[in-house]
């Protein structure tokens, strides 16, 4: 998970297809057990994020993995049949 702007996403999986970088997003640190979701800390690792073609990024967004493939985070906001059809579009 990452926040970005105040908008918190989740890993769902992997592509290719991304454009320019854009910022960099915190990581959780670890769900709080509390029930209150991801812990974001001043401390948190970030990490670099890129739009990914085709989507908003206050959608979706993608952190590079290697060279040529890049994580998918989408928006926590976004109604898990769309991230479904997301993540396959993607990986295609």
């Amino acid at each position: 998970m990452v926040r970005f702007k105040g908008v918190v996403y989740q890993g769902l999986g992997y592509t290719n297809q991304v454009g320019e970088k854009i910022g960099w997003a915190r990581e959780a640190e670890c769900l709080d057990v509390t029930g209150e979701g991801p812990l974001f800390t001043q401390g948190s690792p970030e990490v670099r994020v890129s739009v990914v073609r085709g989507y908003p990024p206050t959608a979706v967004l993608a952190a590079s993995l290697s060279n040529s493939l890049y994580s998918v985070y989408i928006a926590d906001s976004v109604p898990p049949a769309e991230r479904e059809a997301i993540v396959r579009d993607l990986a295609e």
